[in-house]
């Protein structure tokens, strides 16, 4: 997919005009993580229109949750990072709308919070020198309840927070170790009958969305350009350096 959006455009672009964004057979890879969200459609929600139906549509989230096979490595890689080595924080780079997202709807209130004071503190860094800036935005409530698939953010939260593989269900879930609840059942975790073992109960997500327009999607010349001064003039050099410093203050 990467390499026709690159060299292919003319066959690798939806009807609708967008850029591919999937593999070469369709599968969108971040909406394809078997998550507590995966494609669930909660009493009284629509299915949302935006949401792929065939590998031809944008948004596909594939056959079944976690099919493809890029899916399944990170899934690995995640697992022995989140759960074995216990990393505090996973921060997820896309395109676009200079904008970031921080926690989960479905989290507890605490957690959520936490993650949103990590992005605000990073922005701050970031937005120093600029007029426009990079600002928090949370995701609405019906997130993950309305058939989308399920991102990589989503799945290591669910597994950082104690969700676990239900072959049953095909998704994660909550489960006490005799009963599992899908998200479409508990929807938040504060108000979950169901006491879960978090792994790593501190650990936080970030994403940034890097750039605004069509213009910074795709690899020409001017793209590239744009890009390269966007990493300048966000201090997007700075950002790790920043997050060990928060990490070790806290």
């Amino acid at each position: 997919g990467r390499e026709g959006v690159a060299f292919d455009t003319d066959n690798y672009t939806y009807s609708g005009g967008e850029l591919w964004k999937a593999t070469s057979d369709g599968t969108d890879l971040n909406r394809n993580f078997p998550g507590l969200s995966f494609s669930q459609i909660a009493k009284g929600n629509k299915k949302s229109k935006s949401i792929g139906t065939s590998p031809k549509k944008l948004y596909y989230p594939g056959d079944y949750g976690g099919c493809a096979g890029e899916t399944k490595a990170l899934m690995k890689f995640l697992y022995h990072y989140i759960i074995l080595e216990k990393a505090p924080v996973l921060i997820d780079y896309h395109q676009q709308g200079l904008i970031g997202y921080a926690g989960k709807p479905w989290d507890t209130v605490a957690h959520q919070e936490a993650c949103k004071g990590l992005a605000n503190q990073m922005f701050s860094m970031m937005n120093s020198g600029n007029s426009y800036k990079y600002r928090w935005v949370g995701e609405v409530d019906a997130y993950g309840l309305e058939g989308m698939g399920s991102t990589l953010t989503d799945y290591a939260s669910s597994i950082a927070y104690g969700a676990k593989f239900s072959p049953a269900y095909g998704f994660c879930v909550y489960t006490d170790g005799n009963k599992e609840y899908p998200l479409s059942a508990i929807p938040k975790m504060d108000e979950s009958p169901v006491t879960v073992n978090a792994p790593n109960d501190t650990f936080r997500t970030m994403t940034f969305e890097i750039g605004y327009g069509p213009e910074y999607l795709g690899y020409s010349d001017n793209t590239l350009k744009l890009l390269d001064a966007e990493y300048t003039n966000y201090h997007f050099d700075k950002v790790l350096y920043r997050l060990y410093e928060i990490l070790n203050d806290d």
